[in-house]
């Protein structure tokens, strides 16, 4: 069933550099000079229900739209992609409906224009949206429904299955708009705008959840406007031109010449700089990371309105403007869509030839030239289109059949061809890589002067021979990953490729992620090992016991086995049966460790869930294996867990990382197993970015620190690697802001025999869109294993260890909280824990810190002592203790069921009801 939410009303503010006052909406109608139809259509009649019912019915039937206009029910875009579009009106026979609601499909390899149908209803100056296989209408003018002579907007969404040729109504917009702006982005549409069913310029912003259909209202415009060109790009969405209100009152329409840009990750509108002449009934296209504005409408001498013929680009990053085309006759709303690497100009209305047009043009990209293209059938201004990509589905494979026609079987058996000539391509370049990696192996061979069979030999140790206390088997080189079954490499010539992938060589190492690790300087190995954590960097300052496989060994020969008990302190608890609140969001708590006592895996697979405003933890359940100093991370509806230390899995006595990724949905309340990430690792990071999960650095398998960054898309099940870090780290902070990942301190690794703590102060920035790294501003204080979150539009630092001088050369415990300063662009010290701590987790509900868990040089003990700190207020408060000591845990705050309108801040709630 069809919902609809709406969040608390969000005050409509702007932020930038330039000083702005709020604009206030204004029920004010522009007058007739501001009519996009130039006055052509001056009334509308008012249709009877019986008249809209048989109209409706007898276009379900229609086959046939005119002579020489054929109809086509499939969209045939196995090769190249299509154009289809979708109602409009005809300014000189306005009361000709079927004009609004039929339906053409252009075919680029054809160059003609054919009837694909009818819609459920009649539209004008409505839009469109092209989602996964789906095309989504939105709003409009329905000219069947008039009142006064006018026609009305509506509020209703209509979804077309394009495989099956099935429309759907889905749930209807909160606000009825015509002349709005649409775009897509992070899986979500945006309805910008336009002008409601009373005549007024609306500022309402709202987003469609596709999934889920779903409508949410977001931060309103600055300013109402109506007829924007609409587009995003990297990651933001900008809103340009328009037609809008004064704020003085009986004050006619104006157009608009400003720019806005929304942020749909923190809600909020920023400025930029304005049009170099007012501009409206736009259309704005993405192109190469630039803006491309086409045609509109300015202000003529008479003051009414004049189509343009000019095309600009706009460089966001630089703020300038260039005209780059220009069409041969001026047009305002018109209807523009990219397919392939062409972008489609169709319709619109003209004042110089005071009427609606049937010209189509398309814009070569890669040519950069306007060429005309097939005419429409029928002359239509606001109309919606949208590009159908090619269908690459197992339905559209490359074969052949009797009932195909032969030019699609010419083009079939050429595509097939070029998919052979391609992977005989990738054999042709993997044999070569492979030939040139051979002679770079027998060249190093020769440098080191090592014998040619003394790297095949394998070093073996029996099941009963003993090394130190511990039974390995030591093998030189790596193994080679089996490819998947979606791998491109199945594509590759079988050619075997002993030892790959090589060696690091220490002389053209460029991140250093494997040739500067932490070892004694004594130890000369020729295979490869397991690198101990020295104790100049260990997070648990050598408290962690000694897991010894001899442990192993003896619970083997007794026959000793695992028994899953209840954890002692759940008698303490109250146990819970929901993870979500109903109202009030609350905090997850998930794994740990006790250093003194890491065998008990109770400890790590324990959920605790915490109720801020009773101030009390609750017992919620395990999860599927124990864990700790991993990661995890909120996202819709699910709680995401990387990495980490097993206490099962060891090696030389030390808990070895993993590399499984765990999800608990909310909805099925289950733990399940998805796609394993590249490379294992502990003591990392992990953060959500425009519906990307982001894990950064850490510890691996082998003991080495890492420099990698992979990205998760849940939709998709699959990691990716991203651009390495400069120098590999651990026990870094890592945050979401501003579009960058802040990565801040950590631990990184030594050269030689230097044993001093190699614990960073700087910090820096990456930018998952261009994939790159930046410096930011470097820290107060060297820390690690310190804890970030963003709370008010601002990064707070909260504890970490910082190096210490003395003999035992270990980490100390720091209780400062840090801030960033946008202003001063500099780290400030805010407030002072009660109690020292690192390698604790930090969460924000609203302007309230919760630090929890941890470890206390100066106790020398994990701890169990949990604080809060109020940004607001700038205190610090002692809360409910967890139940035992730990650390490297991860928590993450879960958001209630329902949206609750309060008559408080939940800041408030809390400092009343809890602090005090």
């Amino acid at each position: 069933m069809a919902r609809y939410r709406q969040p608390e009303r969000l005050t409509r503010t702007i932020s930038c550099s330039d000083d702005y006052v709020d604009l206030k909406p204004v029920n004010e109608q522009p007058s007739d000079k501001m009519d996009p139809n130039l006055g052509l259509i001056a009334s509308m009649p008012k249709v009877d229900q019986e008249d809209r019912s048989d109209l409706q019915r007898r276009w379900r039937n229609l086959t046939k739209l005119k002579p020489g206009l054929s109809e086509v029910n499939e969209l045939d875009n196995e090769s190249t992609p299509a154009v289809l579009i979708f109602g409009g009106i005809n300014t000189a026979r306005p009361t000709d409906y079927l004009n609004s609601a039929s339906m053409f499909l252009y075919h680029l390899d054809r160059n003609n224009w054919n009837f694909y149908g009818t819609m459920l209803e009649p539209r004008n100056y409505h839009a469109a949206a092209y989602f996964h296989g789906k095309v989504y209408l939105f709003g409009g003018y329905n000219p069947l429904h008039c009142i006064k002579g006018k026609m009305q907007a509506t509020s209703t969404t209509f979804q077309l299955t394009l495989d099956v040729k099935q429309w759907r109504r889905r749930a209807d917009m909160p606000s009825a708009r015509a002349h709005h702006g649409v775009t897509i982005m992070d899986e979500r549409i945006f309805v910008f705008g336009g002008k409601d069913s009373n005549g007024n310029i609306i500022a309402s912003v709202e987003m469609y959840e596709p999934e889920l259909d779903q409508w949410t209202s977001l931060a309103s415009i600055p300013e109402p406007l109506m007829g924007s060109a609409v587009t995003n790009n990297e990651g933001l969405i900008y809103v340009v031109g328009g037609l809008t209100t004064k704020k003085e009152k009986n004050q006619e329409g104006v157009l608009s010449n400003k720019i806005y840009c929304f942020d749909p990750l923190n809600n909020k509108w920023y400025r930029k700089p304005p049009l170099p002449c007012p501009r409206a009934f736009a259309s704005a296209t993405t192109q190469n990371k630039k803006i491309w504005i086409w045609g509109g409408a300015s202000l003529s001498e008479g003051g009414t309105l004049a189509s343009t013929t000019s095309v600009d680009i706009w460089d966001p990053k630089k703020g300038r403007f260039e005209q780059h085309l220009i069409f041969d006759s001026p047009k305002h709303c018109l209807a523009v869509t990219k397919a392939g690497t062409q972008v489609f100009i169709i319709g619109g209305m003209s004042s110089k030839e005071n009427s609606s047009l049937a010209e189509v043009q398309v814009y070569d990209r890669k040519r950069d030239i306007l060429q005309k293209c097939a005419f429409l059938p029928v002359s239509l201004t606001g109309t919606a289109a949208v590009g159908i990509p090619v269908n690459r589905s197992p339905a559209s494979d490359i074969t052949t059949s009797k009932t195909t026609r032969s030019g699609s079987r010419k083009t079939q058996k050429t595509l097939k061809d070029k998919q052979q000539s391609d992977i005989h391509a990738r054999n042709k370049a993997a044999r070569t890589i492979q030939l040139n990696y051979r002679k770079y192996h027998a060249s190093k061979q020769r440098r080191s002067g090592i014998p040619r069979d003394a790297l095949r030999k394998k070093i073996n140790v029996g099941e009963g021979d003993r090394v130190s206390g511990r039974i390995r088997t030591y093998i030189t080189g790596y193994r080679p990953k089996a490819p998947g079954d979606d791998d491109l490499s199945k594509d590759f010539a079988p050619v075997t490729i002993p030892f790959w992938p090589p060696d690091p060589d220490t002389s053209d190492s460029v991140f250093h992620t494997v040739v500067d690790q932490f070892h004694c300087a004594k130890e000369k190995m020729q295979f490869k090992h397991f690198y101990t954590i020295p104790r100049q960097i260990d997070p648990n300052l050598g408290m962690l016991l000694f897991m010894d496989e001899d442990y192993q060994h003896s619970k083997k020969v007794l026959g000793l086995r695992n028994v899953e008990s209840t954890p002692y302190y759940m008698s303490r608890f109250h146990a819970t049966g929901d993870i979500q609140d109903t109202s009030i969001p609350v905090i997850i708590a998930i794994g740990g460790v006790d250093p003194q006592d890491p065998m008990n895996v109770s400890y790590g697979r324990s959920v605790f869930q915490y109720h801020p405003l009773k101030d009390r933890w609750e017992f919620f359940g395990f999860m599927s294996l124990p864990r700790n100093h991993h990661a995890a991370a909120y996202y819709r509806g699910a709680i995401y867990v990387t990495g980490g230390c097993d206490p099962h899995i060891r090696c030389w006595g030390e808990m070895v990382a993993t590399k499984m990724t765990f999800v608990y949905r909310l909805s099925s309340n289950k733990w399940t197993r998805v796609a394993d990430m590249h490379s294992a690792r502990s003591h990392h990071s992990m953060v959500v970015f425009n519906d990307s999960i982001y894990v950064i650095g850490g510890r691996d398998d082998s003991g080495r620190l890492s420099a990698s960054v992979e990205s998760y898309v849940p939709a998709l099940d699959e990691w990716n690697q991203e651009k390495p870090m400069p120098l590999p780290r651990m026990g870094m902070a890592v945050v979401s802001h501003g579009g960058y990942l802040w990565v801040m301190g950590g631990v990184t690794s030594t050269k030689g025999g230097n044993i001093n703590p190699p614990v960073l102060d700087d910090v820096i920035c990456y930018d998952p869109v261009f994939k790159h790294w930046v410096s930011g501003k470097p820290l107060r204080i060297a820390r690690a294993f310190g804890s970030a979150v963003v709370c008010d539009d601002k990064i707070w630092l909260c504890g970490g260890a910082a190096p210490s001088q003395d003999e035992n050369n270990y980490l100390v415990s720091i209780p400062a909280i840090d801030v960033y300063d946008n202003e001063a662009l500099e780290w400030i010290q805010k407030a002072t824990l009660s109690c020292p701590r690192h390698s604790s987790v930090v969460v924000a509900l609203e302007s309230c810190l919760y630090l929890i868990g941890g470890i206390n040089s100066h106790e020398l003990s994990a701890i169990n002592r949990n604080e809060l700190y109020t940004t607001d207020s700038d205190t610090v408060q002692s809360i409910r203790e967890l139940p035992v000591q730990l650390t490297g845990m991860a928590a993450v705050t879960i958001p209630p069921t329902c949206v609750t309108f309060r008559s408080e801040s939940l800041s408030i709630m809390i400092r009343h009801k809890v602090v005090t």
